[in-house]
């Protein structure tokens, strides 16, 4: 659960090995936390994948938070 939201959360490994999140949508309180469709919860997950993988390379990162709320994130020496 996020603290801006009393509803949970749910992640799910599918056969496929994707993984599906379920959530109740009602009165906003989960999109404005985390975004519509989850948007928000993706990007930081892509972002510390983007990091780790970084990290791994040896490279250097920088993440800079747009006017639009977009994440820029910059790799060096990799």
């Amino acid at each position: 659960m996020t603290p801006e939201s009393p509803y949970d959360v749910a992640a799910a490994v599918q056969e496929d090995g994707s993984i599906s999140l379920a959530t109740d949508w009602l009165g906003g309180y989960v999109e404005k936390a985390l975004g519509k469709d989850y948007g928000l919860l993706k990007q930081r997950y892509a972002l510390k994948i983007l990091k780790q993988k970084a990290a791994f390379l040896m490279a250097e990162t920088e993440e800079t938070v747009e006017a639009d709320g977009s994440i820029r994130l910059i790799v060096r020496g990799a």
